[in-house]
C-alpha cells in the first residue's frame, strides 16, 4: 500500500475502584495525505468514545491498543477489526468538509468501535445474525455521536440519511 504516515496518542481511563488503563491510540494514513489527517479531531472523538462505551457497557475496552487507518479504494466505508479500524480515506477531507460530513465521519467512528464490545468481545453464533450487531452499531453510532460528542443532531441525519436508506435496501431482492 505503500509508506504510511502515523501520528501516535494514548487513552486513559480512572475507574471508580481508582484502578486506571491506558490504551495506546494510532492513526494511519498515505504520505501523500498526511497534511489531511486531522489527528487532533480523529483522537478527540476517539477518546469520546472510548469513554462513552466504557462506561456505558461496564466493561473496560477489551483490547490493548486502539489504532485507526484511512486505506484507499475501499468501498466498504469501514471495517472493525480488534484493535484496528480501517476506515476509507474518504474521510479525510484535503478539499474541507461540510459539519455534516464531519458527523458522519464521527457516527461511523463510534459505529465501528460500538462493534469493538458487540461484535469482536461478544458476537452472534452465525452469520444469519449478522444484522443484530449491525443495527445495534447503527444506533450505538447515533446514540454515542449524540452523548459522547458535540454531534448533538446525530439522530437527525440518522432519520434523513441512514433509515431512508435502509428502507431502500430492505426492498432488494437479496435482503
Amino acid at each position: 500500500a505503500g509508506p504510511y504516515h502515523r501520528v501516535a496518542g494514548e487513552w486513559r481511563h480512572s475507574f471508580e475502584d481508582g484502578s486506571r488503563m491506558s490504551v495506546p491510540l494510532a492513526l494511519y494514513c498515505r504520505a501523500s495525505l498526511a497534511e489531511h489527517l486531522d489527528a487532533r479531531e480523529l483522537f478527540d472523538l476517539t477518546r469520546q468514545g472510548l469513554t462513552f462505551f466504557t462506561e456505558l457497557f461496564g466493561h473496560p475496552y477489551p483490547f490493548g491498543k486502539y489504532e485507526q487507518a484511512f486505506v484507499p479504494e475501499y468501498n466498504l466505508g469501514a471495517m472493525e477489526n480488534p484493535g484496528l479500524v480501517t476506515f476509507t480515506e474518504e474521510y479525510l477531507f484535503p478539499d474541507g468538509a461540510t459539519r455534516a460530513q464531519h458527523q458522519g465521519r464521527a457516527n461511523t467512528l463510534m459505529h465501528e468501535m460500538s462493534h469493538m464490545w458487540f461484535g469482536d468481545l461478544v458476537t452472534m453464533r452465525w452469520w444469519d445474525d449478522l444484522w443484530l450487531k449491525e443495527s445495534f452499531a447503527e444506533f450505538m453510532g447515533a446514540h454515542a455521536s449524540v452523548q459522547a460528542t458535540d454531534f448533538e443532531e446525530a439522530w437527525i441525519a440518522f432519520a434523513d440519511r441512514r433509515k431512508a436508506w435502509a428502507y431502500q435496501q430492505d426492498q432488494l431482492p437479496t435482503t
